[in-house]
């Protein structure tokens, strides 16, 4: 995919005379977009946005029809807004990571192939339903799941935190302002553990690579205050309180600080 981004009106006609070149897992090849009148056409749309961002990922071109000929589209300068009005309609969750990737002009006509990028998205924004349905790329094309247990074979990550989990996460984090040692039971430690994945993986997700960072950074420093806490508890006990007393504040600081930012994101 990395590649088209540079490609021109050449490139394009070369890759479509490859007989390996088909609509697959990774490409979808509209000859037009739908206009308002078009309910079919703007459904089925919708199926293959959410079947790219609740599979791999992948990108739609518009302006190749269905046999690979280049038609082009017309300039038009409102096409992105006529995309976001289709898609951002009738989709639940709403599918947030997708672009105008790329655009390339016919040979010798005044009209235009569009490549738009749409990103597999992030775990817990999937899946993505329109139509009460739930569709993933199958066999290189767009298609429905049709049973709960391939529902849960491709969607379900049992190991994964989940912004549900949020109140456990927050009874852990006020316990720990209440204990002299920073303990942490078992269950605690591997709940904080995915958490930090979840933050860890937010760092690199398109939609959340703004705010996920900040959060992660608290989190670390909290991961790094519990044992000088556990240990300046332990020398606290023979006369040396300052040390502790510093650890133990800051501690609380910071879990306030993550605290906060935790609930104003998720």
């Amino acid at each position: 995919m990395n590649q088209v981004i540079d490609w021109e009106y050449r490139d394009l006609e070369n890759w479509l005379r490859d007989p390996s070149t088909q609509e697959s897992w990774d490409y979808e090849f509209k000859s037009q977009i739908p206009d308002s009148r078009d309910k079919s056409g703007k459904d089925r749309l919708r199926h293959e946005f959410c079947s790219f961002a609740n599979y791999k990922g992948g990108l739609i071109f518009f302006g190749i029809s269905d046999d690979k000929l280049i038609n082009g589209l017309p300039y038009d300068y409102n096409f992105q807004t006529k995309l976001s009005d289709i898609v951002g309609r009738s989709i639940f969750p709403p599918i947030r990571n997708w672009s105008l990737f790329h655009t390339i002009q016919v040979s010798n006509k005044k009209k235009y192939v569009h490549i738009v990028q749409v990103n597999e998205s992030f775990y817990t924004d999937k899946p993505h339903m329109t139509d009460c349905l739930v569709y993933i790329r199958e066999n290189g094309r767009c298609e429905p799941i049709e049973n709960g247990l391939e529902l849960r074979r491709i969607f379900l990550l049992e190991d994964n935190f989940y912004p549900e989990y949020i109140r456990p996460v927050q009874e852990i984090l006020g316990r720990l302002k209440k204990s002299y040692d920073a303990h942490l039971s078992l269950l605690d430690t591997i709940i904080l553990y995915n958490l930090r994945l979840y933050l860890e993986a937010g760092c690199i997700d398109e939609a959340r690579i703004h705010d996920y960072p900040r959060l992660l950074n608290l989190f670390q420093k909290i991961e790094v205050l519990l044992p000088k806490v556990k240990k300046s508890f332990g020398a606290s006990i023979s006369g040396d309180k300052e040390e502790y007393r510093g650890n133990y504040l800051e501690l609380s600081r910071t879990i306030d600080e993550f605290s906060n930012e935790l609930s104003r994101i998720l």
